[in-house]
């Protein structure tokens, strides 16, 4: 089957079906679906086709495709590529769908599709990654790969983007896979090779940056003060989520996790390679 021929599958359970979403996502898919309003967002970033759709979430049908349009410095289709999931963060009270691509990060208006601004990422030809991007004190927080950079963009401008729109950036512990995650004016994060950081969120001062062994995909999660980071062999370091570093526990599972956990009430819900935990107090 040649590129031109793959399409993705998506499937509403007992609803509707729609089979003709054109995509040679080549390495996989790396994004997750968005739900808003009465939208469902996908992004296709693949070898051949890169472009973002929304589809009404109750009958499928399409209600906004924009093509990226990035100026890539190859050809290659390999590096145009994209994995990060978008999110909506809200501007001046205006919601804006910040969709991270390959080399470029771009908002859209999510009702509508029409392009509010674009970012050609500080380093040139830099991959996407899966880390997705967190919006807070009127930045959003944005992650790039191959060599990885974390940027701090000013929301509130529109059109092309300059350098200038960055607050500030770092270059040292950035993941790839896991998320960022943002408390208050504190932002934490775990690189793909175990290095735990704590950064002030409005000026990127390092609070502290510690090395805990092991292989990172998952999110880390925040939950009752602490901070939970799951890697790929079985254990779980659970952090202080404050600006001194504290390493409360690392508790450890048969397996490892890929998947980052969710938090429900008291529980917090962890899927390694061979089981399903849920883990709470008695």
């Amino acid at each position: 089957m040649s590129s031109e021929e793959k399409t993705g599958g998506l499937l509403s359970h007992n609803e509707w079906e729609r089979r003709d979403l054109k995509c040679n996502h080549f390495r996989g898919p790396g994004s997750s679906p968005v739900l808003y309003k009465n939208l469902l967002v996908l992004v296709f970033d693949g070898f051949d086709y890169q472009y973002v759709t929304a589809l009404d979430k109750t009958t499928g049908a399409t209600v906004w495709r924009k093509d990226r349009n990035i100026k890539y410095a190859t050809d290659n289709g390999d590096y145009k590529k994209a994995y990060a999931t978008a999110r909506v963060v809200e501007v001046n009270g205006k919601p804006q769908l910040v969709c991270p691509s390959a080399e470029c990060t771009i908002a859209y208006d999510p009702l509508t599709g029409d392009e509010l601004w674009r970012f050609h990422h500080l380093k040139k030809n830099t991959m996407n990654v899966g880390a997705r991007p967190v919006g807070g004190h009127g930045l959003v927080y944005l992650t790039s790969g191959n060599p990885s950079q974390l940027m701090a963009l000013k929301l509130g401008m529109s059109g092309m983007l300059p350098k200038t729109a960055v607050a500030w950036a770092a270059d040292k512990g950035i993941p790839t896979r896991p998320s960022l995650l943002l408390r208050g004016d504190l932002l934490f994060m775990i690189s793909d090779n175990g290095i735990a950081s704590c950064l002030d969120a409005k000026t990127g001062k390092v609070y502290w940056s510690e090395r805990i062994n092991g292989e990172y995909t998952a999110s880390p999660v925040l939950a009752g003060g602490h901070i939970y980071m799951p890697n790929q062999t079985g254990k779980t370091a659970v952090v202080k989520a404050d600006k001194e570093f504290e390493l409360v526990a690392m508790n450890e599972l048969d397996a490892g996790c890929m998947a980052s956990p969710a938090v429900s009430g008291d529980a917090i819900i962890l899927r390694t390679k061979t089981h399903l935990y849920s883990i709470e107090k008695k």
